[in-house]
């Protein structure tokens, strides 16, 4: 019934649904808050990102929600969730300029049972700690082009 190899592979399939904890990208820039919040903005919208919420003063850059298309385990009552995710930017201001985060923020929502918009998620969603590889893989190709483009333009 089950050899060795389809057990290798049950093996992989069952590690692979548990996901990766979602991590944060941190880096560095000599330039000021607002600086680096209208460069992230521009290669946001460069990769198809629109920005819900910006406030120079505390430096914080918030992308819209929107669905990824996957689905990721069930809620506490056995509905099958639905990902939906934004990219926050946090920038601090540093000795010689800023501190810069870069967070995939998701959440879980029942499939029909919640809606997006711009800032909101409407529905009882859950927050989720652990993605499958490829979200997380998407925001460290994200952090990594808004590095880049913060180290091109000092």
């Amino acid at each position: 019934m089950f050899n060795k190899h389809s057990i290798a592979l049950l093996t992989v399939l069952a590690l692979s649904a548990c996901g990766v904890p979602i991590k944060q990208a941190l880096f560095a820039s000599s330039r000021s808050t607002p600086d680096v919040l209208n460069t992230a903005a521009r290669v946001l919208a460069t990769e198809g990102q629109s920005v819900a919420n910006r406030d120079d003063t505390s430096g914080v850059l918030d992308t819209t929600w929107v669905e990824t298309g996957l689905m990721w385990g069930s809620n506490s009552q056995g509905q099958t969730r639905m990902l939906v995710r934004r990219y926050k930017l946090v920038v601090s201001p540093a000795a010689s300029g800023s501190t810069v985060v870069l967070r995939l923020d998701v959440k879980g929502c029942p499939a029909g049972g919640y809606t997006v918009g711009g800032s909101e998620v409407r529905g009882i969603c859950d927050q989720i700690t652990q993605v499958p590889e490829t979200l997380q893989q998407d925001a460290d190709a994200m952090a990594a082009r808004i590095d880049m483009a913060l180290q091109k333009s000092q």
